[in-house]
């Protein structure tokens, strides 16, 4: 598939740049590692993933978003919650086991800064990126 972008580049003359479809993905997911995956950036190193399927813990890079809860501090009552997060690379994931309450042995976790986390959810965004909820069970 070829993909035409026209911008105009005075108002004279337009500028035509064509691109394969194969070519934009190859910058999109150059953009996402360089920038947002970058550990000298947004990324963490810092993450130990325990696969079932590879029977092993294994590194991975991502961006790590902790869990954050806010109340009104007249009624206290909850006004904003956010359960952890991370964001990586759907290429950095193996088939992933998620959280059952009733096998937790068997249950994929990660590591992170010393903290447990069960896998709760996987969803990749159809980016290149896959967002993993996280429970702190």
């Amino acid at each position: 598939m070829i993909t035409t972008i026209s911008v105009e580049s005075s108002i004279y003359e337009p500028l035509v740049a064509v691109l394969t479809k194969t070519a934009f993905e190859g910058y999109i997911h150059t953009d996402i590692n360089d920038t947002f995956f970058n550990t000298s950036e947004f990324g963490t190193d810092k993450i130990n993933w325990y696969s079932n399927f590879a029977g092993k813990f294994v590194p991975l890079t991502g961006i790590f978003d902790n869990e954050y809860s806010d109340s009104d501090p007249r009624s206290e009552q909850e006004i904003a919650n956010n359960e952890p997060q991370l964001w990586t690379r759907d290429s950095f994931l193996y088939p992933v086991k998620e959280f059952n309450p009733n096998d937790k042995a068997n249950s994929d976790y990660m590591i992170i800064k010393g903290k447990k986390y069960y896998i709760r959810n996987v969803e990749p965004d159809g980016t290149g990126v896959t967002v993993v909820y996280l429970y702190n069970g």
